[in-house]
């Protein structure tokens, strides 16, 4: 069950996407980690929940999981803005980002860039 954090996504809007990753050591271990992607949501129900997002340098979109949260951002347009040049500047596979404040300190240095 995605998350719907502050305002309903629409199509077409940027959204960050928080993901839990899991792999498995060698001594049979489980370990989890949490990654922030940036992406623009390709489908979303009626009351905004977002079904699928398109990440960056990707070119398909991928099913929000059971555990993935969907992140809106701020509905200024100078922040969507500048999340759509972040966007559009990563043009290939991107292994995401390890916080959120990566995430908006990037944000931030497109806005300040623009």
């Amino acid at each position: 069950m995605s998350a719907i954090i502050g305002s309903p996504a629409r199509k077409g809007q940027i959204v960050a996407l928080e993901r839990q990753n899991e792999y498995t050591s060698v001594d049979m271990k489980r370990h989890f980690y949490t990654r922030f992607y940036i992406g623009v949501v390709e489908a979303s129900s009626r009351a905004g929940k977002v079904q699928f997002v398109r990440l960056a340098g990707a070119n398909h979109a991928t099913l929000v999981g059971i555990s993935d949260r969907v992140l809106t951002l701020n509905g200024r347009p100078e922040v969507q803005a500048a999340a759509k040049a972040l966007f559009a500047s990563i043009t290939e596979h991107h292994r995401g980002f390890d916080c959120g404040e990566e995430l908006r300190t990037a944000i931030r240095a497109h806005m300040a860039s623009s």
